[in-house]
């Protein structure tokens, strides 16, 4: 009932004012820096406890690269799953970047823990 309401209210304080917003938004969310992206990683890993999200998945992992059922995952960030090595050894260069910050945040989080 309130989404047509919260509409109306974006669309007229917006109104005339989407290109300034989009130019702050491009800015901002889509090109940050590294450590924005670094502190958002970081967000994350502690948000998501993996082990405790893969037990509410109704349908077993697939492979991130071909779609086949997975049984195997990184073994560093424990994101990514893959039915086979040569599916993960071809996807490392494409998952490197997101898989160091994501197990950087979590070392940064462990650590700021005290485990």
């Amino acid at each position: 009932e309130q989404v047509p309401e919260i509409r109306e209210r974006i669309l007229k304080k917006y109104d005339g004012k989407w290109v300034k917003l989009a130019t702050w938004q491009s800015k901002t969310t889509f090109n940050q820096s590294e450590a924005d992206i670094k502190a958002q990683a970081q967000r994350w890993a502690s948000t998501y406890n993996f082990d405790m999200l893969e037990e509410l998945i109704s349908e077993p992992p697939k492979c991130v690269v071909c779609g086949q059922l997975a049984s195997k995952r990184c073994s560093r960030c424990q994101n990514e799953w893959y039915c086979r090595r040569e599916c993960q050894v071809g996807h490392w260069k494409k998952h490197k970047k997101t898989c160091d910050l994501l197990y950087d945040a979590q070392k940064l989080i462990e650590h700021q823990e005290g485990k």
